[in-house]
């Protein structure tokens, strides 16, 4: 049996190799202030590119709700809104970006509301 099992290692190339390693790379230094900057400025991103076909879907256009919801769908911002969240933690401004995501979110939160209240009515 043991040795039926060692031919079958030698056979299929799972038996004992030398071992060759590739030098590790080691990765660069991540600057977290710079990965916080890259979150919040994805946010206001979303916030540019959705808020106008969010106030013509809030405003009737079913086009606009769909095409709202894709883009939603696929850019995922809630893990950038928390990522950045944990960022304006610091008490870091990051240049002045977490007064223009002050500015602009909270009437960005409440059109998402109301656009989840008209979903809950159709």
């Amino acid at each position: 049996m043991k040795t039926a099992l060692l031919s079958a290692l030698f056979l299929s190339g799972c038996a004992a190799q030398p071992m060759v390693s590739a030098p590790v790379s080691v990765p660069p230094a991540v600057d977290s202030r710079q990965v916080c900057i890259q979150h919040i400025a994805k946010v206001l991103a979303f916030v540019e590119v959705t808020e106008p076909m969010l106030d013509k879907c809030l405003a009737g256009d079913r086009q606009q709700c769909v095409v709202f919801a894709l883009v939603l769908d696929r850019s995922q911002p809630q893990a950038d809104g928390r990522a950045a969240a944990t960022c304006f933690e610091s008490g870091d401004t990051f240049g002045g970006l977490a007064y223009r995501v002050n500015a602009v979110m909270p009437r960005m939160v409440k059109k998402i509301g109301r656009y989840n209240r008209l979903l809950g009515a159709s």
